[in-house]
């Protein structure tokens, strides 16, 4: 039942880390400044940029009652493992729940970065795949292994 519940949560903080990194904003000199998804460097043009925004703010007007019960869900959970006596199959569907709602919350970002990849010309979305993989390739060796 622990070994459940342990791969349980380790699977929310990891597409809840997939999420986040997905919404990063560009730092000053990344030329994508509050546009996000890691486009530094991909030159973008203003059109583009104009565009990419519309649809992160899209995005964010039609997660918010997401992310706010998203919020909710883990407060309650964080209450279950405060509490004296630990209900355990209450906190296994508490859990369920935060993880139903973090892979909905993780569809909708693919979805969104689909929009946002159809904006960019081949080159672009070349880079972008070239970004990603070095991405990927950096957090392997963080780990400390060869990803297997």
């Amino acid at each position: 039942m622990k070994k459940t519940l342990l791969i349980t949560v380790v699977v929310a903080l990891l597409l809840g880390s997939l999420t986040f990194s997905a919404f990063a904003f560009e730092g000053k000199n990344g030329g994508a400044k509050g546009i996000g998804f890691g486009l530094k460097g991909l030159n973008l043009s203003a059109d583009q940029q104009q565009k990419i925004l519309a649809i992160r703010q899209e995005f964010e007007k039609n997660t918010l009652s997401l992310r706010q019960e998203m919020q909710q869900k883990r407060q309650e959970l964080r209450q279950l493992w405060s509490a004296d006596n630990l209900n355990q199959a209450a906190i296994d569907a508490k859990t369920k729940e935060v993880t139903a709602l973090r892979i909905q919350m993780v569809q909708k970002s693919r979805d969104m970065f689909a929009k946002v990849k159809a904006i960019l010309t081949p080159d672009q979305v070349k880079q972008l795949e070239t970004q990603k993989q070095k991405r990927f390739q950096g957090h392997r060796g963080k780990m400390g292994g060869s990803g297997y």
